[in-house]
């Protein structure tokens, strides 16, 4: 699953001209995801989606902040 979330930032972060250089955002995002994934394996009630959701929400707060 993290190699899988890993490739996907890799992809977002290689196509998105306007991005922050990738080595700042990649890591982040990858860190907001596995903080996702790893909260929704603890919780058995929680939907993934909307986890990831709010990690890159407060993610997104935080380095529009940066700006």
């Amino acid at each position: 699953m993290i190699d899988a979330l890993r490739e996907c930032v890799i992809e977002f972060n290689r196509f998105d001209a306007s991005a922050v250089p990738p080595r700042l955002t990649g890591p982040a995002a990858l860190a907001a995801a596995i903080a996702a994934y790893e909260h929704w394996l603890a919780d058995g009630n929680a939907l993934l989606p909307e986890l990831i959701d709010a990690a890159f929400r407060r993610l997104g707060d935080g380095c529009g902040a940066m700006w």
